[in-house]
């Protein structure tokens, strides 16, 4: 197996395989097709005998190629429930990118143990999103409590290709296991998850791995609505403060190339957790472009941040998960005294990855294009 870290890393990880039938995937796919030399990428998605995601496919087998591969893209299909079927299907991948379940623990370990096993060296979890990292998000966020665990976990995994020693039983096993697994469980509800977690690999940590994942902040274009901006009806909710407070935001086109960069410099970022957001805003710049963008006047009202969060915590309460959601992320933009835009400011990896910034503007602009002409933003892969 060729080292994932030597010289000109990029150009050895020529097999990719993204997972999930996302809104992040085919930005990233788009991304990747743009690469030279070419790459041979992969859309794994879950058969049809599963629920969502959806998949086009007819086919009842739990790993198929689909007749209608195209622009380079292999569609095939698994059981992601599997091990099996995975590990199947990742085999002699250089990288496996997922998109999906960055907020389930048990699915994203499942894919990265199904990934160790097949020998795939490299790995980037689903995150594209708010700081996991920060504990506030968390405590807001639960779904970024388990995708910091996850990163805990790919920690754990880290591996430069050394050879273990054999152990008493003659395997060369170590920690319990080849599999890492989360050692924190503070007798939670985790032990099951652990227990799946904690399986037999066929490489073990003498095969190279590494991770890298990425913050990009939240995605402004096609959530204007679920952060406040109404450009049906040109008006705008602001929280907490003078709506200069500022937050990390992303277009999807943005997360496609900061991937394929991710690829290409990988030897330079690996097992690293990275800030790359498209550029830091404020609500006062977004309704300003809105304005500009409509060519109308925006009303804008302002409400404390703690109502938003009651409200949303009532939302879940009652059985409504996705507007819930919608608006605890909302909050975290606007309190400040999460710092939830602290890292992306201090940290940030564009320069590391040879990138510039976006601009507030042109997101907006193509948002309210794509609203005017379909009725929602569009993914920007065209």
């Amino acid at each position: 197996m060729v080292h994932p870290d030597g010289a000109h890393s990029g150009l050895a990880i020529r097999n990719i395989t993204v997972v999930g039938d996302t809104i992040f995937a085919q930005p990233i796919l788009h991304a990747l097709r743009e690469l030279d030399p070419s790459r041979q990428l992969t859309l794994l998605t879950s058969s049809p005998t599963q629920s969502p995601p959806s998949s086009t496919s007819t086919s009842s087998s739990s790993h198929q190629q689909h007749d209608h591969d195209h622009d380079h893209v292999r569609h095939l299909t698994a059981d992601l429930s599997s091990p099996a079927s995975l590990r199947a299907a990742l085999a002699g991948q250089d990288l496996v990118i997922s998109t999906e379940a960055g907020g389930n623990y048990a699915a994203q370990t499942r894919l990265v143990n199904a990934a160790v096993q097949a020998r795939v060296p490299r790995f980037v979890p689903a995150e594209f999103g708010a700081d996991s990292l920060n504990e506030g998000v968390q405590a807001r966020l639960p779904p970024h409590a388990e995708r910091a665990r996850l990163i805990k976990f790919l920690r754990a995994m880290e591996s430069e290709g050394s050879e273990p020693a054999p152990t008493s039983n003659g395997s060369s096993c170590t920690n319990g296991g080849c599999c890492a697994h989360d050692d924190h469980g503070h007798g939670h509800s985790h032990a099951a998850e652990e227990q799946e977690m904690e399986v037999q690999t066929s490489g073990g940590f003498h095969d190279p791995f590494s991770w890298v994942a990425v913050a990009a902040g939240t995605l402004l274009g096609e959530k204007l609505e679920d952060l406040g901006f109404d450009v049906k009806w040109q008006s705008a909710t602001v929280y907490h403060g003078s709506g200069g407070e500022a937050f990390a935001v992303s277009s999807l086109a943005w997360i496609g190339r900061l991937v394929a960069r991710v690829v290409e410099r990988w030897d330079s970022v690996k097992n690293s957790y990275l800030y790359a957001a498209g550029c830091v805003t404020t609500a006062d710049e977004v309704v300003e472009c809105l304005q500009k963008a409509t060519g109308k006047e925006w009303s804008v009202g302002k409400v404390a941040v703690e109502e938003c969060v009651k409200e949303g915590e009532k939302c879940l309460q009652r059985g409504f998960p996705d507007a819930g959601i919608a608006l605890m992320e909302r909050s975290v933009l606007y309190d400040t005294s999460l710092g939830a835009v602290d890292s992306f400011k201090t940290k940030s990896a564009n320069d590391v990855l040879g990138l510039g910034q976006e601009k507030v503007e042109d997101i907006v602009s193509s948002a309210v294009h794509d609203f005017q002409h379909h009725g929602k933003a569009d993914c920007g892969c065209s």
